[in-house]
C-alpha cells in the first residue's frame, strides 16, 4: 500500500513496523498541504501531531484533502496519550489518534481504517453503477412504446411519453407533478387508495395486473389493463404502472401509431443500420487481405465514429439516438458506391472498405465527406441535429492475424483525434500510416515479396536443402535439418536478398511450410529405401502454429504417406512456442498422438528460457548458436 506521512525522521521505523506485518508499504513524506491529485493519492496518511507546527500542517493536510474530496483516511501520532490532542484531532476530521511508540493498537487502528476505506469506496462504486442503471433504466422508460408512470405519495413523480398520449397530452410535464387520482374514473378511487398510501421498503405491495377505467383530457374514459409493481426509484420506494403495447394499440389514436411503426420496422434499410454485425464486416476484411495478394495497392478500412451519438442518448434518450444512426447511415448509403462494404459495428460507429484509393486520396475523400456532411441539418421529428463524423483510416494487406487487429488500427487514429482536440471540429479525419509512417512504407515491398514466394511455388523454383545435424552424429539416425531455399541463380531486381527471412513473417509462410513438409515426406520416402536411419527435422513457423486448419491438414498428410513416425521430427522457435502456448501444445498432443516427435529450435534467447518445460514437454532441444558461442567463451560453461 502506499503510504503518505509528515514524519520524514520516523519513515524507517513505520515501514518497519508495517513491513513485519506481512504488509507492502511504499511511503512518500510530504511537508506541505499542496497536495496533487495524480501525485499523493494513497491509502493513508500518517501525520504527527505534537508539536504546534506539526498540528498546523496535520490540519492543513486535512483541510486539502477535503477540498480535494481526496478519500485518504488520516491517523495522527501523538508522542504522549493527551486527550486534548485527541478531541481536537477527531474534531479536524482525522480518523483517529494513536501514541507513537504503541505499535499494536497503531496497527489495529490501521487494519480497521483500511477496511473501513474498502467497504467505503465499494459502497460509492455500487451506489454510481446503480445511479447509472436508474439512468439507464430511465432512458429506456422514455424510449418505451409501452405506458408507464411512476406514483410517490399520490402524485406522478414520472411519466413517459406514451403514457402522456395514452391520456391525450402531448407533453408529459402536463402531468408531472398532478395527482394520480385526476387520471382515474371515480369508480377506480377506492382500488387506487391502497397505492396512494406511503409505501414499505420491506413489506412491498405485490405485483398484478389490473384493469382500470381512465379518465382523457377532454373527459372521455375508456378501459385498459394495466401492471401494478412496487419498485425503487432515485432511492425511495414508487409504484409503477405499465400498459403493455400491445394493449395500448386496442385503444383509439394509437392504431395508427403502432401500425407506422410496424412498418417502419420491416423497412430494410432500417433493418440492416440496426443490426451491430462486426462479424460481416470482419469478414469483408478477411476476403479483402486475400485480394491484396492480386494488387499493388491495399484496401483502405474507414472506421466513422457518430460524434453526437453519446449525448443525444443521454439527453434525448435511445430512439433519438437510434434515428441519429440511421440518418448517419442513409447519409453514407447515399456518398458511397453501392459495391462499398458498409457495416455497423458499434453503437456508434460504422465501417467500410474501398479499394480504388491510395491512402493519402482516401484521407482526402473522407475530408471531402466530413465537409459535406457540415452542410447537412437532420430532421429527427421535432428535433434537428447536425451531425459530425471523426475518421480512422488504416490501409489493409494479408500481414494481419486477425482481421480485427486493422479495427484497432483505426481505433487508434481516431484516439489521436480525440487526444489532439480536434474531434467534432473541421479536421475529423486521421490515417493511421500518418502515426506509424513505416507501416504503408514497406507495404509494397512485402506484397512483392508474398507474391514473387508464391510465383516461386506455383513455378517450381523451389527446393530443399538436407544439413546433417553434427551434434546428434553418435545417436543411431542419421539426422538432417530442412531448409528451404531458391534454385534460380538471382532474385530479380526489387526483390530482398534475404528473401525467406521476411516471407516467413507473413501469411505465405503457411504456404511455405506445408510445401516443404510434403516435399520431405516423398524425399524422406526415397532416401529410407537405401538409408533406413535417416531422420529428418522440419521446421513449422509460427503462422502455422496459429493456423487452426494445419493440425488437421498435417495428420491427414502423415497418415497418407505410411512412414514410420520414428523417421520424423518436427520443430518450433522458442520465441513462437512462448507466444502460443496453446497452440503448441494442441500441435505436441496431436503429434503424440501419431507416435511423432516435437523439438523446440533456437533454444535459449528468452529471459526465462526454461518456463516454456514446465507448460510443455519436447523430445528434442536445440540452443540457439549464440548461446553455444557464450557458453563456449564462458568460465560458467553450458550452465
Amino acid at each position: 500500500m502506499k503510504v503518505l506521512t509528515t514524519l520524514a525522521d520516523q519513515v524507517d521505523k513505520l515501514a518497519s513496523l508495517l513491513q513485519s506485518s506481512a504488509e507492502s508499504v511504499n511511503f512518500q513524506v510530504i511537508d506541505s498541504a499542496d497536495l496533487d491529485v495524480s501525485v499523493h493519492d494513497a491509502e493513508l496518511l500518517l501525520a504527527g501531531y505534537t508539536s504546534d507546527a506539526d498540528r498546523a500542517l496535520a490540519r492543513a493536510v486535512l483541510g486539502s484533502l477535503k477540498k480535494l474530496a481526496l478519500d485518504i483516511p488520516v491517523i495522527l501520532l501523538v508522542a504522549l496519550p493527551d486527550r486534548e490532542h485527541v478531541v481536537e484531532g477527531l474534531r479536524a476530521g482525522a480518523a483517529d489518534v494513536v501514541t507513537l511508540d504503541d505499535d499494536q493498537h497503531l496497527l489495529q487502528v490501521i487494519k480497521r481504517t483500511r477496511l473501513a476505506r474498502a467497504e467505503r469506496q465499494e459502497r460509492n462504486s455500487w451506489r454510481q453503477r446503480f445511479a447509472a442503471s436508474e439512468r439507464r433504466c430511465e432512458r429506456l422508460m422514455d424510449s418505451s412504446r409501452d405506458a408507464i408512470a411512476l406514483i410517490s405519495d399520490g402524485v406522478y413523480t414520472y411519466v413517459n411519453a406514451a403514457y402522456a398520449l395514452m391520456l391525450g397530452h402531448q407533453d408529459t410535464e402536463v402531468l408531472v407533478p398532478s395527482p394520480v387520482i385526476d387520471s382515474f374514473h371515480p369508480d377506480n378511487h377506492r382500488e387506487l387508495k391502497p397505492l396512494m398510501r406511503p409505501l414499505s421498503v420491506t413489506q412491498p405491495i405485490a405485483s398484478e395486473r389490473k384493469t382500470f377505467r381512465m379518465l382523457g383530457y377532454n373527459g372521455t374514459d375508456f378501459q385498459i389493463e394495466m401492471n401494478v409493481a412496487q419498485i425503487d426509484y432515485q432511492g425511495e420506494p414508487a409504484m409503477q404502472l405499465i400498459a403493455y403495447q400491445k394493449d395500448l394499440a386496442r385503444q383509439p389514436g394509437f392504431a395508427a401509431t403502432g401500425a407506422a411503426a410496424e412498418s417502419t420496422e420491416t423497412d430494410p434499410a432500417l433493418i440492416e443500420c440496426r443490426q451491430v454485425n462486426l462479424k460481416r464486416m470482419t469478414d469483408y476484411i478477411h476476403k479483402a487481405t486475400r485480394e491484396t495478394v492480386d494488387t499493388q495497392r491495399p484496401w483502405l478500412l474507414h472506421y466513422v465514429r457518430v460524434d453526437e451519438f453519446d449525448s443525444l442518448q443521454g439527453d434525448s434518450g435511445v430512439h433519438t439516438a437510434e434515428a441519429v444512426m440511421f440518418a448517419a447511415w442513409q447519409f453514407l448509403r447515399a456518398e458511397l458506391d453501392p459495391q462499398v462494404p458498409l457495416g455497423r459495428v458499434r453503437d456508434n460507429a460504422f465501417l467500410f472498405l474501398t479499394s480504388d484509393f491510395t491512402p493519402a486520396d482516401a484521407r482526402q475523400a473522407a475530408e471531402t465527406l466530413c465537409r459535406k456532411l457540415d452542410g447537412e441539418v437532420f430532421n429527427l421529428g421535432d428535433l434537428s441535429v447536425s451531425l459530425h463524423f471523426s475518421l480512422g483510416i488504416t490501409a489493409v494487406h494479408d500481414d494481419a492475424d486477425e482481421p480485427t487487429s486493422w479495427i484497432d488500427r483505426c481505433l487508434k487514429a481516431v484516439r489521436a483525434l480525440d487526444t489532439e482536440g480536434s474531434a467534432g471540429t473541421s479536421t475529423r479525419v486521421r490515417l493511421f500510416e500518418d502515426l506509424y509512417p513505416t507501416s504503408v512504407g514497406s507495404l509494397n515491398e512485402e506484397n512483392n515479396v508474398k507474391q514473387f514466394v508464391r510465383q516461386m511455388l506455383e513455378q517450381k523454383m523451389l527446393g530443399l536443402v538436407y544439413q546433417p545435424i553434427v551434434s546428434l552424429q553418435h545417436q543411431d539416425f542419421e539426422d538432417y535439418e530442412v531448409f528451404t531455399r531458391q534454385t534460380i541463380a538471382e532474385l530479380p531486381p526489387g526483390i530482398p536478398q534475404d528473401l525467406f527471412k521476411r516471407a516467413f513473417r507473413t501469411n505465405v509462410a503457411g504456404d511455405l511450410d506445408r510445401w516443404a513438409i510434403l516435399e520431405s515426406f516423398k524425399a524422406l520416402k526415397n532416401r529410407l529405401a537405401t538409408h533406413p536411419k535417416t531422420r529428418l527435422f522440419i521446421k513449422i513457423s509460427a503462422i502455422s502454429l496459429r493456423d487452426t486448419s494445419f493440425v488437421p491438414w498435417l495428420r491427414i498428410s502423415y497418415q497418407a504417406t505410411g512412414l514410420d513416425p520414428k523417421h520424423l521430427v518436427f520443430q518450433i522457435e522458442e520465441k513462437d512456442v512462448s507466444l502460443a502456448i496453446s497452440s503448441t501444445r494442441e500441435l505436441s498432443s496431436q503429434l503424440n498422438r501419431l507416435g511423432l516427435l516435437i523439438g523446440v529450435t533456437h533454444y535459449g534467447l528468452s529471459s526465462s528460457p526454461g518456463r516454456i518445460f514446465s507448460d510443455l514437454k519436447f523430445d528434442f532441444a536445440k540452443p540457439d548458436q549464440s548461446c553455444v558461442l557464450r557458453a563456449s567463451t564462458s568460465t560458467e560453461g553450458m550452465e
